[in-house]
C-alpha cells in the first residue's frame, strides 16, 4: 500500500489486461490517493473489497483508500453509473469503521441524498443510520480522555446526524451534558462547543435557549456570539 510508483501507465481508449501469477481476491487502484481519477470496480471485485473493509483492520487498506471507495460510489450513484441501493449496501462496512475521513465522505455526500428522500424512505433511513453508526457513537461518545484533534472532527459529524434523526437518546444525552457543564460554569471544547450546544437544545425547552440567548447578549467574542447564533438556530 505504500508503494507508490506507478508501474503502468494507460493511454486514453486503450484497454490492459494485468496478469498475476496467483489469483487474488481483490485489487485496489491508485493507492494512497496519489493520482486524481476515480475507480469504478465491477460488481464481483467491489463486494470483495466490502468484505477485505468490514474487518478490524480493513486489511491494511489505508484510511484515504477507504474514504476514495466512498466517495467515488457516491458519485458514480449521483450520475446515474450505479444505483443508490448497491451504495447503501456497500457502505454497511462502515459498521467496523472508526477514522474520521471515511466517515467525513459518507456524511459529506450524505446530505444530498438524504433531502430527497420520502417520508416512508426516511423511515427505512433512520433504521439504517442506526445499524452503522451504533459503534462509532459508543466509541466516540460526548467526552473521552485521549481524543485527538479529528476524534473532535468526528464526533462533530457522529453527534450532529444522531441527535438530528433522534438515534441513542442522543438529545437526551446532549442535554445532560449541557445541564452538567452549566452547573459548574465550564464550557465544552471550542471545536465542540457549537454541535453540543445545537443538539441540546434542537427539542428542548424554552429555558435551554433562554439560556443561550443569555449568553449570546453577555458573549464579547465575535466568533463565540457566531457560535451561539448558529446553535439557536437549531431550535425547533
Amino acid at each position: 500500500f505504500d508503494n507508490l510508483t506507478a508501474r503502468i501507465y494507460i493511454q486514453k481508449d486503450s484497454d490492459l489486461s494485468l496478469i498475476f501469477d496467483k489469483p487474488y481476491k481483490w485489487i485496489l487502484f491508485n493507492l494512497q490517493k496519489s493520482n486524481y481519477y476515480r475507480v469504478f470496480y465491477d460488481k464481483t471485485l467491489l463486494w470483495q473489497l466490502k468484505t477485505a473493509l468490514s474487518t478490524i483492520n480493513h486489511s491494511g487498506i489505508p484510511i484515504i483508500n477507504r474514504a476514495q471507495l466512498i466517495d467515488d460510489l457516491f458519485n458514480f450513484a449521483r450520475v446515474g453509473m450505479l444505483g443508490y441501493d448497491k451504495v447503501f449496501e456497500f457502505m454497511e462496512y462502515l459498521t467496523y469503521e472508526t477514522e474520521y475521513l471515511p466517515w467525513y465522505a459518507f456524511f459529506s455526500n450524505l446530505q444530498r441524498v438524504a433531502q430527497r428522500l420520502t417520508l416512508e424512505q426516511q423511515k427505512l433511513f433512520v433504521k439504517y443510520l442506526q445499524d452503522i453508526m451504533s459503534n462509532i457513537y459508543k466509541h466516540l461518545g460526548f467526552t473521552r480522555s485521549n481524543d485527538t484533534v479529528l476524534d473532535i472532527y468526528n464526533r462533530n459529524k457522529v453527534i450532529s446526524w444522531a441527535c438530528k434523526y433522534h438515534l441513542f437518546e442522543c438529545d437526551r444525552e446532549a442535554q445532560q451534558h449541557f445541564d452538567a457543564l452549566k452547573a459548574t460554569g465550564s464550557k465544552p471544547t471550542p471545536d465542540f462547543r457549537e454541535t453540543l450546544y445545537c443538539n441540546a437544545i434542537r427539542d428542548s425547552q424554552l429555558t435551554y435557549y433562554g439560556i443561550l440567548n443569555e449568553w449570546f447578549r453577555n458573549e464579547k467574542v465575535i466568533s463565540e456570539k457566531q457560535k451561539l447564533m448558529r446553535a439557536m438556530s437549531c431550535t425547533r
